[in-house]
């Protein structure tokens, strides 16, 4: 058992590349569903929970979702990548404006 522990390799470049295939042929569910493998798989790939955020932001239409994917990765990944921590500064910042004029709860 230690053995396969010690061995596996991550495969969350994998699953990322199967999520931007299905990004590809326009099927949303399988991408969303390919980068939370992906992050399953390595939680310290910064670039995949930001992918996520982005294509939850894009593709649901309640904001709450993307917020909390973006609000992840300013909790465990801030100040990792400057130019992404002001993107998704940005953008949180965005979806608070848009859930406060929802009457929706902010976090």
């Amino acid at each position: 058992f230690m053995a396969t522990m010690i061995w596996k390799e991550s495969r969350d470049e994998e699953y990322l590349g199967l999520a931007k295939v299905y990004y590809k042929t326009n099927k949303p569910q399988k991408v969303i569903k390919y980068y939370k493998e992906a992050l399953r798989e390595n939680p310290s790939n910064y670039i995949v929970l930001l992918e996520l955020a982005k294509f939850s932001d894009n593709y649901y239409k309640d904001k709450s979702i993307a917020q909390k994917y973006y609000q992840q990765y300013i909790n465990k990944f801030e100040f990792k990548n400057k130019e992404n921590d002001s993107l998704v500064h940005k953008r949180l910042s965005q979806i608070k404006k848009i859930l406060f004029l929802e009457g929706k709860p902010i976090e």
